[in-house]
Parts: C-alpha cells; structure tokens; sequence
C-alpha cells in the first residue's frame, strides 16, 4: 500500500473504533484483523498505532467487534516482535523492533480480554482466551494476567466447558492459557 492511501486507510479506520458507532467500530476491527493476519499489516498496525484503537472495541464495542478486536491483538501477538520500516530519510541506527506482547500488555488490552472470558457470546470468549494464550508466552502476559484475576477466569472457561455450556475448542484453548498462568507449562 503506499504511504499517502495507507496514511488515510488506516486514519479512517482509528477514527471509526475511537469515535463510530458500536457498528463501524466493530466493521473497523475486523478490517484491522485481516490487516494484522500479515507480516507487513502487522507492521502498518504498529508504526501508525493502531494498538489503543482495538483496546478501546474490546471494552465498548458490540460482540461481533469486540471478538474481531481480540483476534487482532492475537494476530499482532504471534511474533515476539515486529521490525518497523524506517521513514525515509531517518538513519538506521532509528530502525525500531517492537516488543509486541509486551505492547499490548501495556496498552491495556488484558483486564478487557479476562472480562471478555464471562461473555455470553462464545465467539468472544474464544478469542479472548486465544489472545491470552498468545500473550502468556512472554512475562508481561503472564505477570498482567495474573493481576488481573485471568487464571481464576480462564479456569472457570474450562469448568464451562465440563459443564458443555462451551465447545471444546473454547476450552483448550483457555486450558493452554491457564496452565502457562500457572507455571504448570511453559
């Protein structure tokens, strides 16, 4: 994508998960998670930070929105890091790597994914303890989790799941979440 039609893509779609409506935040979430599946999506996330935008769905945007959000930030979550292109003109030694879970982590994502785990829509249940799985593979997701009452939540997923109220994809995946929160797996 070139820099000016990538500079207005991506300006429109922040605006529409900062200030549409619950509809074009949600239709904004999942463009930026088709987005964040690539290398070089992942990297225009990023550098025109796009990260606290996402953060913002999973608390007010509708549940379709709100599990396309989780899986963007599970997307963006896949590499430990992500390089940034440098802008034209700026030396090298400005070539910049960025610690992606550990961005996220900081950009508030994980109080909002653990309260996304009570949903009563399993599509934003399984996201969300997807991306935690995801983030619990560095200390900052780990340590964030477990503040934050995750291994308590993803246990009670798993226990849905006995109960059948889940389906068993849900479950292992929360299970996977849960037990690299409680040092039981690494």
């Amino acid at each position: 994508m070139h820099p000016p039609i990538r500079t207005e893509v991506t300006k429109a779609l922040k605006l529409m998960m900062v200030r549409g409506t619950p509809l074009e935040m949600s239709a904004a979430a999942t463009a930026t998670t088709y987005m964040a599946a690539g290398p070089k999506g992942r990297e225009i996330v990023f550098s025109d930070e796009m990260v606290e935008p996402l953060v913002m769905v999973l608390e007010k945007g509708l549940p379709r929105g709100q599990a396309a959000a989780a899986d963007a930030l599970g997307h963006l979550s896949l590499p430990a890091t992500v390089a940034l292109t440098p802008v034209p003109g700026e030396a090298l030694a400005e070539h910049k790597k960025i610690n992606t879970r550990a961005h996220i982590v900081a950009r508030g994502a994980v109080p909002l994914l653990i309260a996304l785990l009570w949903h009563k829509t399993e599509l934003c249940v399984f996201e969300a303890a997807e991306t935690l799985d995801l983030l619990a593979a560095s200390q900052e997701g780990v340590k964030a989790i477990r503040s934050n009452g995750g291994v308590e939540a993803l246990l009670e997923v798993v226990a849905r799941g006995r109960k059948r109220e889940l389906t068993p994809r849900t479950v292992s995946v929360a299970q996977a979440a849960h037990l690299k929160c409680s040092g039981l797996t690494g």
